[in-house]
């Protein structure tokens, strides 16, 4: 079974949710390794590091073709293309304390500089938390 980790607007109630929401065939609350920043554009990004970021984990009936939808709207067009995010491969903490291999969005490289100096970030890791505490974001 094919997992893909999110942990912003694509989580359960925000904003993107809608656009892969029937076919969604699974959710579970989840964690990453990472640091979360929230963007001054309505979105939050993760970077490498050893925070931990709060999300769920999704499996899709047509794995491919939600991968397509997500690909647009991340931005990803394939390893070294010029993509905002980049589609990698990790590992999700369960609350069951289960690890489970999956693939998520992570701001690309390339822009570390630009996340660094525009965005905020989030230390507890949630972007859902953040957001509703401080009024922003979709």
């Amino acid at each position: 079974m094919a997992y893909i980790f999110v942990y912003g607007t694509l989580r359960s109630g925000q904003y993107y949710h809608h656009l892969i929401e029937k076919q969604i065939q699974s959710i579970q609350k989840a964690t990453v390794e990472g640091l979360l920043f929230d963007l001054p554009y309505g979105y939050p990004a993760v970077i490498e590091g050893t925070g931990r970021v709060v999300g769920e984990l999704f499996t899709f009936e047509n794995h491919q073709q939600a991968l397509c939808i997500l690909d647009e709207l991340e931005d990803y067009h394939g390893p070294g293309k010029d993509n905002e995010y980049e589609r990698i491969e990790t590992l999700a903490t369960l609350d069951t304390g289960q690890h489970v291999p999956c693939q998520m969005y992570v701001y690309s490289a390339s822009k570390e500089a630009l996340i660094k100096e525009k965005g905020i970030f989030v230390s507890h890791g949630d972007w859902v938390l953040w957001k509703s505490s401080n009024g922003n974001g979709f």
